[in-house]
């Protein structure tokens, strides 16, 4: 079928009955049936990049069996059993999946196809002011007219007060605020590396795109039937790249 799949499928995904969704066992389970990746690094990948956050700070499990983490934005679902971790229960968090509605294949090599066609920029760390050591203030030395000096603290001029500066790397990065269009909806470049991140660490080739809406926010994926992954989609207007999607 032939144009972009947007203009093939209408703008909502239909549902299309079973999902074929190989399971990882053969390659990935041990004699107890648990997944043998590296859990602790892949559910930490969607854990919030701050520490003050208690809701969000680390996984945690709900009563539907499954071991969640999310910082709001993105979110992975796994079934608690194929784990081998003991997380705690938790029951205040009310972001849930959304229901399934359509079935499309989406490979290792087409997102990395996608991310290859994005443009580059140089990449910038917040660092510590060399001028105020962090601090943000100063001491400068004042005299009046009368002769006699004063010290006294001031902001710093050269970060303004804030204790940071903005320092290039020197490294060529993918462009933070590049998205990359999936049919009618768009996610930025670091969702996607994302999904790409958690395909290698579990060790897959595809994944399945399970649902999207034009009225709802919320895109999942589904790796295999016990591993599940949702972002809240952005309103960028402009895609630096897409990626194919074949249905099933």
């Amino acid at each position: 079928m032939s144009g972009s799949p947007a203009a093939a499928y209408g703008h909502e995904c239909k549902a299309s009955g079973n999902h074929d969704l190989k399971s990882g066992w053969e390659k990935y389970k041990l004699h107890d049936m648990k997944y043998i990746f590296d859990e602790k690094k892949l559910l930490g990948l969607f854990l919030p990049d701050y520490g003050h956050d208690k809701l969000y700070s680390e996984p945690f499990l709900k009563e539907d069996g499954y071991v969640y983490a999310s910082d709001a934005h993105k979110l992975i679902r796994i079934k608690a059993d194929t784990l081998n971790g003991v997380y705690k229960s938790k029951t205040d968090y009310s972001w849930s999946l959304a229901n399934d509605n359509c079935d499309f294949l989406i490979t290792r090599t087409d997102i990395e196809d996608a991310l290859a066609q994005v443009p580059q920029e140089m990449e910038t760390i917040i660092t510590e002011c060399p001028e105020c050591e962090g601090s943000g203030v100063v001491l400068v030395e004042y005299e009046d007219k009368e002769g006699e000096t004063y010290e006294l603290e001031v902001d710093c001029p050269v970060c303004g007060g804030s204790g940071e500066r903005e320092r290039e790397t020197g490294k060529m990065i993918l462009s933070p605020s590049a998205s990359i269009a999936i049919g009618d909806f768009k996610l930025w470049v670091s969702e996607v590396q994302l999904l790409l991140e958690v395909m290698k660490i579990i060790g897959v080739t595809d994944i399945h795109l399970v649902s999207f809406s034009q009225t709802d926010s919320r895109v999942v994926f589904r790796i295999d039937e016990n591993i599940s992954v949702m972002f809240a989609r952005n309103n960028s207007k402009k895609a630096d790249a897409e990626i194919p999607m074949v249905r099933k």
